[in-house]
């Protein structure tokens, strides 16, 4: 009965209130513990974070990572509470259209959450908690998963540590990305439609609206995550009907109750999302097409990558979608061991079907091409897929464990402990899940052990913005310099300064050059204006031109960043007809405002003047500053 159950339920049968305390007080004790355990784990993982001045320290910013993006994203929900303000949209960058946080990674639940510890202390710390925090928690969300289906509470903690901290989510806040390396809710969503398909104890309603919450929750982390699990929940739910007619067990009972708690599920979800909903499609600053240009469906995993392989030309050598061999050995051959087990096959069917997705379009034996070009969906990157082919897998192995564990006579081991009478037998029994175990763990472990602890830098600021620009009007439209679409400093500076000032342009896909065809130009100077990317005299026009655009107030180019292109000085100082100023840390050029008429160059005389080395900034304005207008 045990092997073949579906629910799987812990206990039988009636139980005393006494028993039934002492079952809910175990449980809490286990929940409590893993989350210690999880939390330690995380800790020494994020050891030169909280080591050093959290206000001022986070992830490496040497590196390309989005950091600096959800630190803005995390003071806008303040900002737009004490300004009464739309916290799903904003006009503090991409003036004059601005930018929709649902269209965006915006995290907004997280940042309402962390809202009390931004106020008083800033968003970088915000960050950092949540940095730290998130493996863990995710971690623990699956732990209390696998729960569900094991008696032994150490073999739901290493499949929630396989899940909470493995590469997805790990890469994932390394590149400072917390849509993706908080990953809460599906293990709950999961859980949820357990209760709802499968045990329906309680009642369904309140089934039904607690799953409605907890796609609330994931709608406001990371649509993307969401979309991709309702992909999945609609096909692992094609597989259970399936196997719910082979077997005889849909009955108008199970069905009445799916209905009720479904129903209730969209219902709720359409009140609470619906306007939500409209503003990513169809409202402000909302993105036509894919969101970005590219064809996303081109970014897959491989198998070699996922099992074999933990190499990546990006994130430090980092693959994302690496889990490692251990996991994959102990779920096929756990699953073969195990084959009455009905958990152990769904969960290996959606694994399977999840690595087949995370394919893509890459070769003729990826069928999400068929679907890659369907609005929504052409915005999913495939290779994410991969994500939930892991999650599969860290249930598989807590229910593998505890298979193993049970058929030692771990209960036997259990009592002895507590009586503590611990023989070389008793001990014995033991071994074989903790080799097991061990055996899922180590190989991952020690191939991402070379990349830990995580990198972190310090995070600097130019005077000029903690003590000249909050003394400004509020509102001021500043071009900063580096440039916000491929730097985020202008981001980190902005929401250190609560929003006083607007960003002209911004980062995230808003910036694609194929979505600003009229300011193609100067975007493509701005962009790389610290590479050697070739530039002309006339550049400067195309410069003014997006400034008008932007309503640019004022140019702000941090002099401490190395190397300033002479080309950049020469194009400002052109455009704006004006030499620049040295303020604190910061060389400035007038806005469209007050700005005089422009300096035109010839090739001659421009490329005369970029002839200065950069260092010398106020001698290559006085060049184009001399020529005759």
């Amino acid at each position: 009965m045990h092997e073949s159950s579906i629910s799987h339920p812990v206990e039988r049968g009636g139980r005393s209130p006494l028993k039934r305390w002492r079952d809910a007080s175990s449980k809490t004790k286990g929940l409590i513990v893993a989350f210690l355990g999880y939390l330690a784990l995380s800790l020494v993982v994020w050891v030169n974070l909280w080591t050093h001045d959290m206000r001022w320290t986070t992830v490496d910013l040497r590196r390309a990572t989005d950091a600096p993006t959800f630190i803005w994203f995390l003071e806008w929900p303040v900002h737009a509470i004490l300004g009464g303000h739309n916290p799903l949209f904003s006009a503090a960058m991409f003036p004059p259209v601005g930018i929709s946080l649902l269209s965006n990674t915006g995290v907004l639940l997280l940042g309402l959450v962390l809202s009390p510890i931004t106020y008083f202390f800033g968003p970088v710390l915000s960050l950092n908690i949540a940095l730290i925090l998130s493996p863990a928690l995710s971690a623990l969300a699956m732990f209390v998963l696998i729960r569900r289906w094991v008696r032994w509470q150490p073999a739901a903690f290493v499949g929630g540590f396989m899940y909470g901290f493995c590469s997805f989510i790990m890469v994932s806040l390394l590149n400072g990305q917390l849509h993706q390396g908080l990953a809460i809710f599906p293990p709950l969503i999961v859980a949820l439609l357990d209760s709802i398909l499968i045990r329906q104890k309680r009642n369904p309603y309140a089934q039904g609206l607690l799953l409605a919450l907890a796609v609330v929750g994931q709608f406001f982390i990371a649509t993307e995550q969401l979309l991709m699990l309702a992909v999945m929940s609609t096909l692992g739910l094609v597989g259970l009907l399936v196997y719910g007619r082979i077997t005889r067990q849909l009955t108008p009972g199970r069905i009445r109750y799916v209905v009720r708690a479904l129903v209730t599920t969209t219902v709720v979800a359409v009140l609470v999302l619906g306007y939500p909903s409209w503003l990513a499609l169809a409202g402000p600053a909302h993105f036509q097409g894919r969101v970005w240009s590219f064809d996303m469906s081109a970014m897959h995993s491989s198998l070699s990558h996922v099992f074999l392989l933990n190499t990546s030309n990006q994130n430090g050598g980092w693959n994302q979608t690496f889990v490692g061999f251990g996991i994959g050995l102990v779920a096929v051959l756990g699953l073969l061991a195990h084959r009455r087990n009905r958990q152990l096959w769904f969960f290996g069917y959606v694994a399977l079907i999840a690595t087949v997705l995370s394919f893509g379009s890459s070769s003729s034996f990826a069928p999400w091409g068929l679907v890659a070009h369907v609005k929504v969906l052409e915005s999913v990157i495939p290779m994410r897929f991969s994500f939930f082919a892991l999650f599969s897998m860290s249930v598989m192995v807590g229910i593998v464990i505890d298979r193993i564990y049970e058929n030692s006579d771990g209960r036997r081991f259990s009592q002895l402990l507590q009586t503590r009478a611990l023989t070389l037998s008793s001990i014995r029994r033991l071994i074989p899940a903790a080799l097991v175990s061990a055996l899922v763990v180590l190989p991952f472990a020690i191939s991402v052990s070379g990349h830990l602890p995580m990198p972190t830098s310090f995070i600097t600021q130019p005077r000029w913005f903690s003590n000249t620009a909050p003394r400004l009007p509020a509102g001021q439209t500043y071009l900063t310099i580096p440039f916000p679409s491929l730097f985020g400093d202008a981001a980190i500076w902005q929401a250190l300064g609560h929003m006083h000032w607007t960003i002209a342009f911004g980062f995230g896909p808003g910036g694609d050059l194929e979505r600003n065809p009229d300011e193609a130009r100067a975007l493509t100077v701005l962009n790389w204006s610290f590479y050697e990317t070739p530039t002309f005299a006339s550049d400067a026009l195309e410069i003014r031109k997006a400034m008008t655009t932007w309503g640019v107030d004022q140019i702000v180019v941090d002099a401490s960043t190395k190397p300033m292109r002479p080309s950049l000085i020469a194009l400002f100082t052109s455009a704006t007809g004006t030499a620049p100023t040295y303020s604190q840390g910061v060389w400035l050029w007038p806005g469209t405002s007050t700005m005089k008429p422009m300096i035109d160059l010839t090739t001659a005389q421009y490329e005369t003047c970029i002839q200065v080395p950069s260092h010398r900034v106020a001698k290559v304005a006085t060049c184009v500053m001399s020529i005759q207008r």
